[in-house]
């Protein structure tokens, strides 16, 4: 233990502290995050994958009530960020696929901000520790949820632009050939 608090100026000293490092820390990390590549960020890759108990999503629904709290957490864009405006114009795949990137980015970086949870418990006594790491679990827990089911919607859309996108693609590509006399059938090219 780092900190002892035997007076209201201990308190305030702990407090300015444990402010610094876990700040350094979110901006290292912030940094970081910025930085690493789009393919580090693959929705397909095993640490963002779906798991089964998550049960494509209906776990967040349903259990922990998202629909409910999710929209009045705060949402970061960078200068030069990712914006979500777009998803409610017109939808491309290439869009949709920056954003479920954006979605693992987001969830690498305020999963691995609980990296700050160590200096938190132990450098703090006892109940100061626990509520700040309480605190911490809490907001970027919130934020790891968040990420998490908006991929599961967004899966789902892009399965649904796949989809309508052979289609299309299928009728366009038939085309009306004569058979006999009078009678016509389709033909795919």
């Amino acid at each position: 233990m780092l900190f002892k608090v035997h007076s209201f100026s201990d308190f305030l000293w702990m407090m300015l502290w444990n402010v610094l490092v876990i700040a350094l820390l979110h901006a290292i990390l912030l940094y970081c995050c910025v930085k690493l590549s789009p393919e580090a960020m693959n929705y397909e890759r095993p640490r963002f994958a779906p798991k089964k108990w998550e049960n494509n999503g209906k776990f967040y629904r349903d259990k922990l009530k998202i629909n409910a709290w999710k929209d009045y957490m705060p949402q970061y864009v960078g200068k030069d960020g990712f914006s979500k405006e777009s998803l409610e114009k017109d939808v491309t795949l290439p869009y949709l696929e920056e954003f479920l990137t954006e979605t693992c980015r987001g969830e690498w970086y305020h999963a691995t901000c609980l990296w700050g949870l160590p200096f938190l418990l132990f450098a703090n006594p006892p109940l100061y520790g626990i509520s700040f790491s309480l605190i911490l679990t809490v907001i970027h827990g919130a934020c790891v949820v968040i990420q998490r089911y908006n991929r599961f919607r967004l899966l789902i859309l892009r399965k649904k632009l796949l989809r309508d996108a052979r289609r299309s693609q299928q009728s366009a590509t038939a085309v009306v050939v004569p058979v006999a006399a009078g009678t016509t059938e389709k033909s795919a090219s």
